[in-house]
């Protein structure tokens, strides 16, 4: 049997959750960014919610990287504004065992422009440094 976990939990889990993503965020500047693109694109592109899957599929993730990073990424965006959560779906990608994601929708079409405007792609990700993990701070 699971106990309730209390709020002062909820708390740090959501403040270890936070410092890990900035991590991620932080390191892998490059492909975060690629992956936020691509995410925008999609979402103006289809005018309706969707799962990350299909970013998944055009933007690779380099062997060795945390592949949470697509998750970080999008919460960058959703903690900017630009977009906010409309639901779930199950997952398509095989290695995803149909696990439920969140669905995302605009939250507002002309700063989703504004932002891809302001944020250019960074230079390849191929020159990018090998990611350290999560828990390396030097």
């Amino acid at each position: 049997m699971t106990a309730l976990s209390s709020p002062a939990d909820q708390l740090d889990g959501d403040r270890r959750r936070d410092h890990a993503l900035r991590l991620l965020r932080d390191r892998r500047a490059v492909l975060i960014r690629l992956v936020q693109r691509a995410y925008l694109v999609l979402l103006l592109d289809r005018g309706s919610p969707s799962t990350t899957d299909p970013v998944r599929a055009v933007v690779p993730i380099p062997s060795g990287t945390d592949p949470r990073l697509v998750g970080a990424a999008v919460r960058a965006l959703a903690d900017r504004g630009l977009i906010h959560r409309a639901g779930l779906s199950r997952s398509v990608r095989p290695e995803a065992h149909r696990r439920d994601l969140p669905l995302w929708a605009l939250a507002d079409r002309a700063a989703a422009f504004a932002w891809l405007d302001a944020h250019p792609e960074l230079p390849d990700a191929d020159l990018e440094p090998a990611q350290r993990t999560l828990w390396d701070d030097k």
